[in-house]
């Protein structure tokens, strides 16, 4: 089977599209990568996959000609595309990045799955969904039930069940104390505020006497590492970690964005969190993903960035450090929810895929 995935844009896209990706070329399927920029995204392994990058313009009312010109052009770019690949089936993964291909897509009468992590579906997604074979969704919402060919799907991260260590066995493999853990990281949106806010949120804790260390995913804030020097709290800091599941085994709190991937891996983990939602996400998208964590599921807390008080951040920080009570309640919600979606009878997007382009 020839398959087109197409994603781009943040890791939240890319990660679940290169995994899917990896099981078709296992089952010895051709599988080509079509999305604006993935030529220069660190988050996509180019030397990896085949790919071809496509021109494309999110829909931004100040620069409506540019956008246009620049979806167009990426329309033609997949014609030419689709006519050379012929792919039985075109999976997309939502973003601007991928509304040219899945344009000529239906243009071109060929199959599409779409995927949407999020708790709500995008721009894009919204825009194909009458078009689509299936829609695929993590997540339950009434909203949504109107269109056609839902499919609900299992949970990222996409692995077998695994029996996992304790998580001080976690700590000491990553060079980490047998203390209380917190995991900073901003993704690949907006980790600049983290490197400078949390860092004061940092110092009042410290004030406090509290025995606590830092894992913290910097971006290119080299200047952190330096700053936690200075105020002597034992950390591990990097500019960026592939394999991020070693840092969430070893922690017990975590400081973090909302997008999709990051809330899936939350739960997976089962780990307590104070959620940021980037304030300029598309739709605002990452607030309606940390309420859902936050209200429904009860996994945690949510601040809003642009009001984003010191001392009260820092003081919810110190009550679940101290109330360890609080931090078993949270973490069983997690399981709870966890527990509930795998009773679901629920699909494998490899699966849908598969039977979606098997019908032509």
């Amino acid at each position: 089977m020839k398959i087109i995935v197409t994603a781009g844009g943040t890791a939240g896209h890319l990660l679940p599209a290169q995994k899917l990706a990896d099981q078709f070329i296992k089952d010895k399927n051709r599988v080509i990568f079509v999305g604006k920029g993935l030529k220069n995204n660190y988050n996509f392994k180019k030397d990896k996959y085949i790919y071809k990058n496509i021109s494309s313009g999110a829909f931004n009312k100040k620069k409506f000609f540019f956008s246009i010109f620049s979806i167009f052009k990426g329309f033609l770019q997949s014609i030419f595309i689709l006519y050379k690949i012929k792919p039985d089936v075109v999976v997309g993964f939502g973003s601007f990045h991928t509304f040219p291909i899945l344009m000529a897509s239906v243009l071109l009468k060929k199959p599409i799955v779409l995927f949407e992590a999020n708790i709500f579906l995008g721009k894009v997604n919204r825009f194909f969904a009458k078009h689509a074979h299936a829609i695929a969704l993590q997540f339950k919402n009434d909203k949504i039930k109107k269109y056609k060919n839902i499919e609900m799907v299992n949970i990222w991260p996409w692995e077998e069940k695994k029996i996992y260590e304790d998580k001080e066995v976690y700590k000491k493999k990553i060079g980490l104390k047998k203390m209380f853990t917190i995991f900073i990281f901003g993704g690949s949106l907006g980790a600049d505020f983290f490197n400078k806010k949390i860092i004061d949120i940092v110092a009042l804790l410290k004030k406090k006497k509290m025995f606590f260390q830092i894992i913290h995913l910097t971006g290119k804030g080299k200047i952190v590492k330096k700053k936690y020097e200075d105020l002597n709290i034992f950390h591990l800091t990097k500019d960026y970690e592939e394999n991020i599941e070693k840092f969430f085994l070893a922690s017990d709190l975590c400081i973090c964005r909302a997008g999709a991937g990051t809330i899936c891996e939350l739960i997976h983990y089962e780990i307590p969190s104070i959620l940021i939602p980037y304030p300029y996400a598309s739709e605002n998208h990452q607030k309606m993903n940390a309420d859902f964590f936050c209200k429904e599921i009860k996994g945690g807390y949510v601040f809003s960035q642009e009001k984003i008080d010191v001392l009260n951040f820092s003081e919810k920080i110190y009550e679940l450090m101290m109330q360890k009570d609080k931090m078993e309640k949270i973490k069983k919600n997690l399981r709870t929810f966890k527990k509930k979606q795998m009773r679901e009878n629920r699909k494998h997007l490899l699966d849908i895929v598969y039977k979606v382009g098997s019908k032509i």
